[in-house]
């Protein structure tokens, strides 16, 4: 192999090495943010709670934005940030820009149908429905790409990321689940198709 291919190879691993050092702290950033939006939660005497999907009320329509950043108790926010680190670190890795797809797809295309069709009286907070929609975005992405490997991980992703765990006695929004898996499916094959030139 030449001195010219070898200097490639070496390039791209670097470059490989950056993007993963950058998806992990981004992902770690991220954490720590939904950690102290709780935190402040609690100093409010959880009154930031008002601010989630409250569905068929106007009052609840800027949920769709906030409801992901919004969590009630320790076991609250201790489940979903366990939940969101390894799906949310794969689908940066496939890319930023697929990443911010599957995101923007799955918080405003979720959040808008959980205020839809949600149950009245109901207010709907935190990022599972984002943990959802990354675990349905990856297992699209690997057979759409036909990969085995992505397929199987991704598979493997969802299924830990979807295993039941403490919601802080609260109701489980099966709708932000449902809808969040529903709208990473529609963020993979948006993603694609920005891909294509």
């Amino acid at each position: 192999m030449s001195p010219s291919a070898w200097s490639r190879i070496a390039t791209n691993l670097e470059a490989a090495g950056d993007r993963l050092g950058k998806s992990v702290g981004w992902v770690a950033g991220w954490i720590l943010l939904l950690w102290a939006a709780a935190g402040l939660n609690y100093a409010t005497g959880w009154r930031l709670d008002r601010f989630g999907i409250q569905p068929h009320l106007v009052r609840g329509l800027p949920g769709i934005v906030l409801a992901p950043w919004i969590h009630h108790g320790l076991a609250h926010v201790a489940a979903n940030s366990v939940s969101l680190i390894l799906p949310a670190w794969l689908t940066l890795v496939t890319g930023w820009r697929r990443f911010w797809i599957v995101t923007g797809i799955t918080m405003l295309g979720s959040g808008s149908a959980v205020w839809l069709a949600g149950r009245a009286g109901t207010t709907h907070i935190g990022c599972s429905a984002l943990v959802f929609g990354y675990a349905g975005y990856l297992i699209l992405h690997g057979l759409l790409g036909r990969s085995v490997f992505w397929t199987g991980l991704a598979g493997a992703v969802a299924f830990l990321s979807v295993l039941p765990g403490a919601n802080g006695g609260f109701d489980v929004s099966w709708e932000g689940h449902l809808f969040g898996f529903i709208f990473g499916l529609v963020g993979a094959v948006a993603a694609r198709r920005a891909d294509d030139p």
